[in-house]
């Protein structure tokens, strides 16, 4: 029977079997799992592997998973969705005056701080129904395009840190790696600075006065 043990090494494995011990590593890239093995658990074959894991992580511009930001998919059309698109939503809101509204909530990304929020598109300051989902449409493009550009700059500069960690822990033989899988606050700041070095006037919206029709509620 073999035996798999997750060690302190980030995609680094401890196998032990009848017949052989030693570790593995494992890299998966659109679905395909890449799992080199060396024999022994003695310092020697912990580099070894080690400097496995990080040729792949090289030959393939990935690591470790919570690393890298995923980014966001364009609306699509969706049979779940009540607006007919993937992220925009049709509702009602009822206003303390008790006023009902149509509006269209459209699930999107905080530029600033990189964190989900949600807008509303309000279907009474638009000529018709289409018009205001398709100004909720437009507005989730352009907010999710920008939030893509700063997670591209992000994964860049996380993907240069993690991969000076990694030749760190083949170096030193210590774990230094999880320390980059929390979202850094400061990185994403320092990436949309490179995407947008001119402050942007909206955290949802990169362009001036998009947010006219658009209002705020708590995410």
């Amino acid at each position: 029977m073999t035996r798999k043990t997750e060690t302190k090494f980030l995609n680094i494995t401890q196998v032990v079997g009848a017949n052989y011990t030693g570790y593995q590593a494992k890299v998966t890239v659109d679905g395909v799992e890449h799992q080199p093995y060396v024999g022994g658990l003695d310092e020697r074959s912990l580099r070894k592997v080690l400097r496995e894991r990080n040729a792949l992580w090289r030959k393939f511009g990935t690591t470790a998973r919570g690393i890298l930001l995923t980014p966001l998919q364009l609306p699509v059309k969706s049979d779940s969705s009540s607006s007919g698109w993937l992220g925009i939503c049709a509702k009602q809101r009822v206003e303390r005056s008790g006023t009902t509204l149509d509006v269209f909530g459209v699930r999107l990304r905080n530029l600033f701080t990189g964190k989900q929020t949600s807008r509303e598109v309000r279907c009474h300051q638009f000529k018709s129904d289409a018009a205001a989902l398709g100004a909720a449409k437009r507005l989730a493009v352009r907010n999710i395009t920008a939030y893509n550009a700063v997670v591209a700059e992000y994964n860049a500069m996380a993907l240069r840190d993690a991969m000076v960690l990694a030749e760190e822990e083949v170096r030193l033989l210590t774990p230094l790696l999880d320390r980059l899988t929390q979202f850094d606050l400061e990185r994403w700041e320092l990436s949309l600075q490179c995407v947008y070095p001119e402050s942007l006037c909206c955290s949802v919206d990169p362009e001036k006065g998009a947010s006219q029709r658009v209002y705020e509620r708590a995410a």
